[in-house]
């Protein structure tokens, strides 16, 4: 069985055996430059070494719970399942003090991430594995005013996106393949789930999705044969109103990528690159992965070419303030503008599986695994 790798947001938790808030107080709390351009070393946290453990930021701090202890599992390679349940405990990281502090235990062990998300001053996580008992899949929140977890319902779905949707979480089918995808929507204050109404788009895959501040994107290419098609998979555009109740569709792009994310009133298709369909059902000319689309006018630009060199952020999707991660660097969508991200402070030895949580202010780096083990470092770039 190979092992998955988790998504790289999520929520936090504690050391087993922990009932209250208690800080891990380093030697010395280290200064974190101000501006772009220095990654800075976090100081040894409550938790223990650990891959693909689940990562958030709210309130100004960064949080990390559950992973695997299991040794690392290489890239393509097939591995056992792991033999242990992933964790339970975990911390939070405060940039202002740069201290840490451990959290409240979660409710079941977090691992196998399926996707997370921050709504008003909670973290919300589903996580968990439909093959493993010792993993089942569960929805949970965690308040950290009161340093508590709560058990929900968990939304009836196949490997669901999850995004915040003002007060609202929605949880979005990724692909018709298979079955028909469904889509719904969470409230907080009811604890309930309820169905969204079928999206104007009709049979497709690559469904992602993106909260416009009052309006929910979707998008998705249509489901055609492959081989056998007879032109590009354009993605498809629709959007559901604030009450998320009534689709409607919009014009269709001239790009094949999808990822939306949204900042500075921008929608951002992260992808790099181009695609032409290949020597075999070639289309004629390439079509983008990525571009930016101003919803207010309809209006299209492409993507800027990045600049050059290897980043530390390297196929992570996430926002940092007013700016955008695209191939590893931070673009700022409406003035096309780069922000460089520096070198990765661990140098370009094999990494892989790390929480990696980007913030209004900053990216955070945690754990992961090297060819041989597991690591608890860490790393912050506040921007």
């Amino acid at each position: 069985m190979t092992r998955r790798a988790a998504a790289a947001l999520v929520a936090c938790v504690l050391l087993p055996g922990c009932g209250s808030v208690a800080d891990a107080l380093p030697a010395e709390a280290p200064v974190f430059p101000a501006g772009v351009g220095a990654w800075s070393r976090l100081p040894p946290s409550p938790l223990s070494a650990r891959h693909e453990a689940a990562g958030a930021s709210l309130g100004g701090r960064f949080y990390v719970v559950g992973g695997w202890s299991d040794p690392p599992c290489p890239p393509a390679a097939s591995c056992a399942a792991p033999a242990r349940p992933p964790h339970r405990d975990g911390a939070a990281f405060d940039p202002a003090t740069g201290r840490w502090r451990a959290i409240a235990p979660a409710p079941t062990p977090v691992g196998g991430v399926l996707q997370m998300t921050v709504v008003g001053q909670r973290l919300y996580v589903l996580t968990g594995s439909l093959d493993r008992a010792d993993s089942p899949v569960s929805f949970l929140s965690y308040d950290p005013g009161a340093d508590a977890w709560s058990t929900l319902p968990a939304p009836q779905l196949a490997d669901p996106q999850l995004v915040a949707a003002g007060t609202k979480i929605v949880a979005v089918g990724c692909s018709d393949e298979q079955e028909a995808a469904v889509d719904a929507v969470f409230d907080p204050v009811t604890e309930r789930w309820r169905r969204l109404p079928d999206d104007p788009l009709g049979p497709s895959y690559g469904r992602s999705a993106a909260w416009l501040g009052d309006q929910l994107l979707l998008t998705a290419s249509d489901l055609v044969p492959s081989p056998g098609a007879d032109g590009p998979p354009l993605t498809r555009l629709a959007v559901l109103d604030d009450g998320l109740t009534d689709w409607t569709l919009l014009p269709d792009s001239d790009i094949v990528g999808g990822h939306p994310t949204w900042v500075a009133d921008r929608v951002v298709f992260p992808m790099t690159g181009s695609e032409d369909g290949g020597t075999i059902g070639t289309w004629g000319r390439h079509h983008a992965n990525g571009a930016i689309l101003d919803p207010a006018t309809g209006t299209w630009t492409s993507l800027p070419e990045p600049p050059e060199g290897r980043s530390a952020l390297d196929g992570v999707i996430g926002s940092v303030g007013d700016r955008t991660l695209v191939g590893g660097q931070l673009l700022q969508p409406r003035t096309r503008t780069w922000t460089r991200v520096p070198a990765a402070p661990w140098g370009q030895g094999y990494r892989t599986s790390q929480t990696i949580v980007t913030g209004p202010d900053g990216v955070f780096v945690w754990g992961g695994s090297d060819e041989a083990d597991n690591l608890a470092e860490g790393y912050l770039l506040p921007l």
